[in-house]
């Protein structure tokens, strides 16, 4: 007899680490790759940009993003608290992790969050906020299937 188990969080298992360290983070960024795969692998969204809704491999639509933590002491395990909202406030999408962080301890980027939901119709906001050792990001999002 197979068991399995979904992992109920939607992070990698290999970016997600389980015992978060004390830091300094002074500015959070929340964002995507770069849309043509240039360096620096990160581009910020800014309020009113859009987000692609992407369908993943198992048919869920979802939309993904990386956060961007700078600071004095930016640690390699970092909790973060994530969450999607629609118009209504209503929550789309929330996570509570320990993510690992890449680069040096003054700038970490995170991989790849995905971020399954039912997400609204196109050209319907979103909002997106994070925080990250008491630094806050929120952005609005305009939603794109």
């Amino acid at each position: 007899m197979l068991l399995a188990a979904c992992r109920p969080s939607n992070v990698p298992m290999t970016d997600a680490c389980g015992v978060t360290s004390g830091g300094t983070v002074t500015q959070l960024e929340l964002g995507s790759d770069a849309p043509d795969g240039s360096e620096p692998p990160f581009s910020p969204w800014h309020d009113g940009d859009t987000v692609q809704v992407v369908i993943g491999g198992q048919g869920s639509t979802m939309i993904v993003a990386r956060l961007r933590a700078s600071g004095s002491s930016v640690p390699d395990c970092m909790q973060a608290d994530v969450e999607v909202t629609g118009a209504a406030g209503n929550t789309l999408y929330p996570l509570h992790e320990g993510l690992h962080g890449y680069g040096d301890p003054s700038q970490r980027l995170t991989h790849a969050i995905y971020m399954p939901a039912l997400y609204p119709a196109s050209g319907e906001p979103i909002r997106v906020s994070a925080t990250v050792l008491g630094a806050t990001a929120t952005v609005a999002l305009v939603v794109a299937h």
